[in-house]
C-alpha cells in the first residue's frame, strides 16, 4: 500500500487520511482483484471482488444453509 500511495502522490493525488481510512478496505480489495485478473483471468477478478458483495454473500449462505430449501418448499 505504501508503494500505491507513493505512486498516487507522485501523480498529484493528495492523501486524505480520513477518506483513506474509510476506503482502505475497498482500495485493497480492488487492487487485489486487479492483480488476480492480470495474473489469471477475469474470473479471478470476480472471485476476489465478490467478497465485497453483501447480497451475493447472503445468497450463497442461504443456498448452503437450509434457508433456500425452506423457501423452495414454501413456494411449492
Amino acid at each position: 500500500m505504501n508503494d500505491f500511495l507513493a505512486v498516487a502522490e507522485k501523480a498529484g493525488v493528495k492523501k486524505d487520511d480520513k477518506g483513506y481510512k474509510t476506503s482502505e478496505k475497498l482500495i485493497k480489495s480492488h487492487l487485489k482483484a486487479l492483480i488476480a485478473r492480470n495474473l489469471w483471468n477475469s474470473s479471478a477478478y470476480f472471485e476476489v471482488i465478490n467478497d465485497l458483495n453483501n447480497a451475493l454473500t447472503k445468497a450463497v449462505q442461504a443456498i448452503k444453509g437450509d434457508t433456500y430449501e425452506k423457501l423452495k418448499l414454501a413456494t411449492n
